[in-house]
């Protein structure tokens, strides 16, 4: 087997050009081995056979260009330009050997490359997705945040009204409770004490019971002060004493019950107070006589 050789050893060989050589290969004529670097090689007893058959064919084109040396067939006495040499196949195999390494090794490198752009593309998804969850957890929170400091701004400002509403509330109880009314609404409208999403309606409720609470035992001493001075005024009834001892005496009772009359005390104990006080003050009054 003749070993490989270049276009241009070729062509000097056969005496031709390599123009007509990459011509003859383009008409079919010759085909050429291609390297792994896209480089022709030829095996020249290959091309002088397919120009010797030619010439027995009568076909005088592939020759038309050729030299003296490129009419020389296998069995030409003259000596070949090129002796086979035993290590030629070895050669050739040795070269296939390598070009097979080569080709495993840029397979392999080419499908690292490709795992590692998959990867790669892989991550940045991947990222972008975490980005993307991210960025709506933020604006989530923030909406949230939002919407609380709104509840709150409206919260703070149903407050204030229901202050308003409350001192209304307070004006019809009994003067000397309105401190400690005012007071106890104001302790549970404080900042805290009632939730934020609570209704208006829910509010005054509260306020209207907290206030009734509040005023309970105010109203309790008003009504048993009431009480006794409406005993007091049915004991004078049956006295026999001038208006203006009378009224006076009344006025004098109403301070009393004011100021010592607690809630837990009883319409008995209020009348047996009224009867001290008056004989009290109508003993008084007979020693002023």
């Amino acid at each position: 087997m003749s070993r490989l050789v270049t276009i241009g050893e070729a062509a000097r060989a056969l005496g031709v050009s390599e123009k007509t050589l990459r011509r003859y290969e383009q008409q079919g004529l010759v085909k050429p081995i291609r390297t792994l670097g896209g480089q022709r090689r030829y095996y020249l007893h290959v091309i002088r056979d397919l120009l010797a058959s030619a010439e027995d064919e009568g076909n005088p084109e592939p020759e038309q260009n050729l030299g003296p040396k490129a009419r020389l067939t296998p069995s030409s006495p003259s000596k070949p330009e090129f002796e086979p040499s035993p290590w030629d196949e070895v050669e050739e195999e040795h070269a296939s050997f390598e070009a097979v390494k080569v080709r495993t090794a840029r397979d392999q490198y080419l499908k690292t490359q490709r795992e590692n752009a998959e990867r790669a593309q892989r991550e940045s998804l991947a990222r972008l997705e975490a980005d993307r969850r991210a960025s709506e957890a933020r604006a989530a929170t923030e909406r949230h945040e939002r919407e609380r400091a709104t509840a709150r701004s409206q919260h703070a400002e149903m407050l204030r009204q229901e202050v308003g509403r409350a001192d209304y509330y307070i004006v019809f109880e009994p003067n000397e409770a309105r401190p400690a009314i005012r007071k106890a609404v104001l302790a549970v409208l404080a900042p805290g004490r009632i939730p934020i999403g609570a209704t208006a309606s829910q509010v005054t409720q509260l306020i209207r019971d907290e206030i009734a609470t509040a005023a309970a035992p105010f109203r309790r001493v008003k009504e048993l002060t009431d009480n006794g001075a409406k005993y007091a005024d049915r004991e004078l009834d049956e006295c026999d004493i001038d208006y203006s001892t009378r009224c006076r005496i009344r006025r004098a009772i109403e301070a009393e019950l004011s100021a010592r009359v607690a809630a837990d005390w009883t319409p008995r104990r209020v009348e047996r107070a009224v009867d001290a006080l008056l004989d009290d003050l109508l003993g008084a009054g007979d020693d002023d006589q």
